[in-house]
């Protein structure tokens, strides 16, 4: 195989194979194989693992057809250093040589990698619902969504997001993430949803296809759409000339319908900004992120305080407008940080009905988005 191609379009464009495969921290241990397939004017990457299958087409000007498998590590740090312009990719016996048209005196010999060592991966082609969304308001929303799953493999499910298809007049789309103590809803309307079916439609995708979503996502343009399909065990998220393909994770997610609140009876409302900045500060007081800090609201002021018995203690205030007098709970300082980033200088709502029960947090500009915490520590 012998192959023209553009560095830097080449090195922005397989920025997801490099999440796919690991950190570059990961490439002394394994440096990653990709298959490359060159014929006509283009060139077709696909990345696999066990349960993920990556793939991606880009243009090149194929002076000699045929494919081959590379460490892909080495590769793409390569022509990360490759300044604008043209490098060839050429195959001979077991070898692999990339060199730039602009540095003459610079190549990279790599040597290729047996298909023996690509793990067995089919994608469906036989989806059973197919539906599209657009790209922009997705991918701005996910990351929020992150922080989102169980850490630990106690419980697979809750090690995924789940996917829940609701089929009207108006097709939604719910991703739901909860690591037993919070809870993150993102609603996001579907353009199109084809060949809906009685049962339940929802899939427990992994986190780490979520992350390789992100950055495929960051590629597009804003007005570009996802078509997304599924089958009894695959989801694929097809955009242009790039595809992946997730294997489900299998168990039974939890009610997250049961956890929201219907109602509550205690509701603060504040600029988003202040009371990042307030918990910010008594974050300094902590010595770690997981240290609780206490708030007691009145109608008029929140007052967040924190104690540690090696620093000393914090207390800030801040001007609210609240629904009821006197109310005090304890909140894991982390969990607030991690929902306060996802608003963006608006006012939010907090509610709750107990020191004890679950607090909602929702922001005027993103309606789409709900947080649910749980208190740390109960008094009233």
């Amino acid at each position: 195989m012998h192959i023209t191609a553009e560095s830097t379009t080449w090195a922005h464009a397989l920025k997801p194979f490099l999440t796919f495969l690991g950190t570059l921290e990961d490439s002394s241990k394994d440096p990653g194989a990709i298959t490359f397939q060159g014929e006509r004017d283009s060139v077709t990457i696909t990345a696999i693992s066990h349960t993920l299958h990556l793939q991606q087409t880009l243009p090149a000007k194929i002076n000699k057809p045929g494919s081959s498998i590379i460490p892909f590590i080495p590769f793409y740090q390569f022509l990360k250093t490759l300044s604008a312009g043209a490098f060839t990719l050429t195959t001979k016996g077991a070898n692999c040589t990339i060199t730039s048209k602009e540095q003459t005196n610079c190549e990279l010999k790599l040597k290729m990698i047996s298909s023996e060592n690509i793990p067995p991966f089919s994608p469906s082609r036989t989806p059973e619902v197919t539906w599209t969304i657009p790209s922009a308001p997705l991918i701005d929303s996910l990351p929020s969504l992150l922080p989102y799953v169980e850490k630990h493999h106690t419980r697979p499910a809750l090690q995924g997001f789940l996917f829940h298809l609701t089929a009207s007049s108006k097709p939604l789309l719910s991703i739901i993430g909860t690591d037993g103590h919070r809870l993150a809803k993102y609603d996001l309307p579907l353009e199109t949803l084809e060949n809906p079916h009685d049962s339940p439609m929802k899939y427990i995708i992994s986190k780490h296809t979520i992350h390789i979503l992100i950055d495929m996502g960051r590629h597009l343009p804003a007005s570009e759409s996802w078509l997304m399909t599924a089958t009894k065990n695959q989801v694929t998220f097809t955009f242009g000339c790039a595809s992946l393909t997730n294997t489900l994770i299998e168990g039974q997610y939890v009610n997250y319908r049961a956890i929201i609140p219907s109602t509550s009876t205690f509701t603060v409302r504040r600029s988003s900004t202040s009371f990042h900045e307030a918990v910010r500060r008594m974050n300094t007081v902590n010595n770690t992120v997981d240290h609780p800090i206490r708030i007691t609201a009145d109608d008029r002021r929140m007052t967040l305080t924190t104690k540690d018995h090696m620093i000393g203690d914090g207390l800030d205030s801040i001007d609210v407008h609240s629904s009821s007098l006197n109310n005090s709970i304890e909140f894991n300082t982390k969990f607030l940080l991690d929902l306060l980033k996802a608003f963006d200088q608006e006012m939010i709502t907090w509610k709750r009905n107990s020191s004890d029960s679950p607090s909602c947090f929702t922001g005027d500009n993103h309606p789409d988005l709900l947080f649910i915490v749980m208190p740390t520590v109960t008094k009233t």
